[in-house]
């Protein structure tokens, strides 16, 4: 892997993370798919068909960085290694990324209530999150589930003091 990459905090924040692929089925690498999985809904590509079409579209440049150098993976490869990936794991090595990134990112961090639409009976206990967003850069830096509307605060405390 270029030395790009390699020094590169998402490839640092997520060298922890299990792979759930066979040896035998790697034609790509994780820092492949992790990284294209996380730049190309940057660019707002929102299913694993835009995020390989994307990665297609910017193969030169992926590979300058020494990324997808056997080409882009196909929207199956995506489909396939996040329905085997271990989420609290993902999570983890995500939020670890994101902890490195405040010194990098620039302009506004807006943090915000929702209450989660169709999620159980709404009148009677819907689910609420907080949650906090790069705007400049379109990128959830972190979400936290609250207890009620009444629980925002909280949430907010626990998103900006991790506790």
């Amino acid at each position: 892997m270029a030395t790009l990459m390699s020094e590169s905090s998402i490839v640092i924040a997520f060298s922890k993370l299990t792979d759930p692929r066979k040896s035998r089925n790697r034609l790509y690498t994780l820092e492949d798919i992790i990284c294209t999985a996380i730049l190309a809904p940057l660019c707002r590509c929102e299913d694993y068909d835009e995020i390989s079409d994307w990665s297609e579209g910017n193969l030169g440049w992926l590979q300058s960085l020494g990324l997808c150098i056997e080409g882009a993976p196909s929207h199956d490869t995506y489909e396939r290694f996040f329905r085997h990936l271990d989420s609290c794991e993902f999570q983890k090595c995500f939020l670890t990324w994101t902890e490195l990134l405040p010194g990098k990112l620039r302009g506004t961090i807006a943090i915000d209530g929702k209450i989660l639409c169709n999620s159980r009976d709404v009148e009677k206990n819907p689910l609420h999150w907080v949650s906090a967003f790069a705007t400049e850069h379109s990128l959830v830096l972190g979400q936290v589930k609250t207890m009620g509307k009444g629980g925002e605060l909280a949430g907010m405390q626990k998103l900006i003091f991790k506790g």
